[in-house]
């Protein structure tokens, strides 16, 4: 007699998975996961859904947002973890759009008008804020390795195409566990891809889920 189906657990990289799904036209968090695991699996049994996030702070609008997006994954039964979002100023010697604007100012001050030349300096020498997504990666890594170490699935399905992962897949493999990825088509995913399959979905693999 044939044995019970493997069982599979779905990980999400969210801001990977998200990105990746919006430059193929695809709303990351207006998805059925459930109808999305379905069919991924193709007759594996669903242990659970668990979905990676940095989580925002400081801007109020931001946060509610996030909450709103999250609950709604929440009421479909996914499991969220939370990294964070590190903010981290750059330089205005480090940006290279204004390090371009300095020079062309210097190259040009004379044919300026004064108030304009003013303008654009001080624009120049703003240090702006970057984004930064911090402990997702870790915490996706840990939870695979782990939860093959405690054989509580099969196969593990990977939504990303981080190759941040390559040695997290590869200690689950040695506990003799498949992961299997997928991603948006357009994305690159060329490390990842020499340790296991990675499934490129497009637009149309979507329609209506």
């Amino acid at each position: 007699m044939p044995g019970p189906p493997p069982r599979a657990i779905l990980f999400v990289d969210g801001n990977n998975w998200y990105h990746g799904l919006k430059k193929i036209g695809v709303d990351a968090y207006a998805l059925d996961y459930p109808r999305v695991a379905q069919k991924l699996l193709m007759g594996r049994t669903l242990g659970e859904i668990r979905f990676y996030i940095g989580r925002v702070t400081g801007d109020r609008d931001r946060i509610a947002k996030q909450a709103v997006k999250l609950a709604a994954l929440e009421a479909q039964g996914i499991r969220i973890t939370y990294g964070r979002i590190q903010r981290n100023p750059i330089p205005p010697d480090r940006n290279p759009a204004l390090v371009r604007l300095r020079r062309i100012l210097e190259d040009n001050n004379h044919r300026l008008p004064a108030d304009l030349l003013r303008d654009l300096d001080a624009l120049s020498s703003l240090s702006i804020m970057d984004y930064v997504e911090k402990q997702v990666d870790v915490a996706i890594a840990v939870d695979l390795v782990r939860m093959a170490f405690t054989d509580q699935y099969d196969v593990a399905y990977l939504l990303s195409a981080d190759a941040d992962y390559v040695s997290a897949v590869q200690e689950v493999q040695r506990r003799g566990k498949r992961v299997i990825a997928a991603k948006a088509h357009s994305e690159r995913s060329d490390a990842l891809g020499k340790v296991i399959p990675v499934i490129p979905l497009d637009a149309e693999w979507f329609a209506g889920l």
